[in-house]
């Protein structure tokens, strides 16, 4: 078919099933992914269940990917402040009442 349109024949062991693959997968790997229902349209897919089952491996990388990503993130943002240490820098305004609030009842 390609020959026919004088295009060159894809190189041994590239299929255009492959190359099909190979665009949802890096669409599904981008940052941030594609959204499923435009790749699906995209492909051909009717029903979400086919392509995320085919491309479940994918989505597994792009997962540990952003999981690890928030991991060092968290590592890097120290321990969170105890109750007391925001008692301190709201200037105890928690347990006070604030002048000109409603009160509880």
């Amino acid at each position: 078919m390609r020959e026919a349109r004088g295009h060159p024949p894809l190189p041994d062991g590239i299929t255009p099933h492959t190359l099909r693959r190979t665009y949802c997968s890096l669409w599904l790997e981008a940052d941030p992914p594609a959204p499923i229902p435009w790749l699906m349209d995209q492909v051909g897919h009717e029903k979400p269940d086919t392509l995320l089952r085919i491309y479940a491996q994918v989505m597994q990388r792009y997962r540990a990917k952003t999981g690890s990503a928030f991991d060092a993130l968290m590592a890097g943002a120290g321990a969170a402040p105890s109750g007391r240490e925001m008692g301190r820098r709201m200037g105890r305004r928690t347990k006070k009442a604030v002048a000109g609030a409603p009160r509880r009842l």
